[in-house]
């Protein structure tokens, strides 16, 4: 990632057993259109916020998140794009597409392609955010679909015809 690009190589299959910390997460659903894809470019990615000004809405709940994302007929990213860039920012943190957009006002990203259940059946997505300490530090985790979310909060989505 030493030229500035944002586009990286999805090389691997997201599995929930091998790729988060705790044990017992299944995939419920997954934006399909998402697992097809091999490089993503992060340069044409759209950071979507779900907010409705007029209403003065400043959260809403996961699952109306979803139905609004859906909506949009976008490719939602899921967890094949959330492991390239964990991976990604594992082996280059200062030069990880994560950085670069960090760089450029992302600090928080989340992934409604993937929906997964949690060991105690609950609905949720995967998710990065910088953490400001000393330095600035990406972590990863995930958000229950149940609990009410920040409107600003973006989801990294891609237009289909920006696909080649």
């Amino acid at each position: 990632m030493d030229d500035g690009s944002l586009k990286i190589q999805i090389p691997a299959i997201f599995d929930p057993d091998r790729d988060l910390a705790e044990a017992g997460f299944t995939i419920a659903e997954q934006d399909e259109r998402a697992n097809k894809l091999a490089v993503v470019d992060f340069g044409l990615a759209k950071f979507e916020i779900c907010l409705r000004i007029r209403e003065h809405e400043v959260s809403l709940s996961g699952e109306e998140k979803l139905r609004r994302l859906r909506k949009k007929k976008r490719i939602l990213l899921g967890g094949n794009q959330y492991l390239a860039l964990w991976q990604n920012y594992r082996a280059l943190p200062s030069e990880s597409v994560l950085s670069q957009l960090a760089e450029r006002g992302i600090k928080y990203v989340d992934f409604f392609g993937t929906i997964l259940n949690s060991p105690d059946n609950r609905r949720c997505v995967l998710f990065f955010a910088v953490a400001e300490l000393a330095v600035k530090v990406w972590y990863r985790d995930v958000r229950y679909l149940s609990s009410h979310w920040s409107a600003f909060r973006p989801t990294v989505t891609l237009d289909p015809r920006d696909i080649s």
